[in-house]
């Protein structure tokens, strides 16, 4: 009997020691603020908030009505709409219809737990990765954006960008830009909460689309999140050097040197960022696996704690 205690006690102080950094960005609640549904499902407790992933979509939506304006006006042609254009409004609506339904549904309870919690791909391997229909939406809406981004900066289509590579349409470049920023901004947030599965769990009842009024992210949560967005800028930058360096636009070769030295240095910072980031994951993977062992050793004959299972995975 004092060995299982003296166990449950080292368990414990082994979770909490592992929890000290998301603990630390939390607020310390009372138990009479726990998370109480609002008899209006519009309506959020004074005591929790929406999540800020909420707004992004809502950015998504302004922007992609101002790509779909920018298009339909057109640059001034009364010819027929070439392939280019209307590939292009068909991810732009696509992804105006992701945003408008994700963005809606974080302001009505139902639909905000619906898509936010754990569903039937959860057990399976797949759904380790993608664990709710919020993140499998983030990442069809950034899988369109991307499509659509390489649509419209295109030189040949001539929409957004000329031959010469001279902004051709400001508003389609720009809000073009700021929806795909947008989507690696919120797809970054999604995989790069390292606790946020029980933070929600035991402060909003299971409802991922709030969280505590007061919480902060970690400089762990932050600083992955940066890698993330600087992941994604290094290879756009290098991706658009080295197209416009193989268009033949620069006749001097000096110039065409220097835009190759740009993009093998924006290269490399991907590179860097894409280390960090697997070197992140195999750290915390080693750590989920010691503290699952440990805490499974020390708990075998008792039920395992709503937090160890939800941050494990389970």
């Amino acid at each position: 009997c004092h060995q299982s205690t003296r166990g449950e006690s080292d368990a414990e102080s082994e979770e909490s020691y592992y929890y000290a950094d998301e603990e630390s960005s939390l607020p310390m609640n009372p138990p009479s603020s726990r998370y109480q549904p609002s008899d209006n499902n519009f309506l959020i407790p004074s005591h929790v908030k929406l999540n800020p992933r909420a707004n992004l979509y809502l950015v998504i939506l302004l922007t992609c009505i101002i790509t779909i304006a920018s298009l339909v006006v057109g640059n001034g042609k009364s010819t027929p709409r070439s392939s280019s254009e209307r590939a292009a409004l068909f991810f732009s609506s696509t992804s105006l219809l992701i945003a408008v339904i994700i963005g809606f549904s974080f302001r009505y309870a139902p639909m905000r737990i619906y898509i936010t919690r754990p569903y039937s791909l959860y057990e399976w391997y797949l759904g380790q990765i993608i664990d709710s229909r919020e993140e499998a939406s983030s990442i069809v809406l950034l899988i369109s954006t991307f499509i659509l981004c390489g649509i419209v900066m295109q030189p040949q289509a001539n929409l957004a960008v000329t031959p010469n590579y001279e902004v051709l349409n400001s508003p389609l470049f720009y809000s073009t830009w700021v929806s795909v920023y947008t989507c690696v901004i919120i797809v970054a947030d999604l995989f790069t909460q390292d606790a946020s599965h029980w933070i929600i769990a035991r402060d909003s009842d299971g409802d991922g689309g709030v969280v505590p009024s007061g919480y902060c992210p970690s400089f762990r949560s932050s600083a992955l999140k940066a890698w993330f967005v600087s992941l994604f800028s290094n290879f756009a930058v290098s991706a658009t050097l080295f197209s416009v360096c193989s268009s033949g636009l620069y006749e001097y070769e000096n110039y065409r040197t220097k835009v190759m030295v740009g993009g093998f240095i924006s290269l490399c910072g991907g590179l860097v960022a894409a280390l960090m980031l697997a070197l992140h994951h195999m750290v915390t993977t080693a750590q989920e696996r010691a503290h699952s062992y440990g805490t499974w050793n020390s708990h075998w004959e008792g039920p395992t704690s709503q937090k160890h299972l939800i941050s494990v995975g389970l």
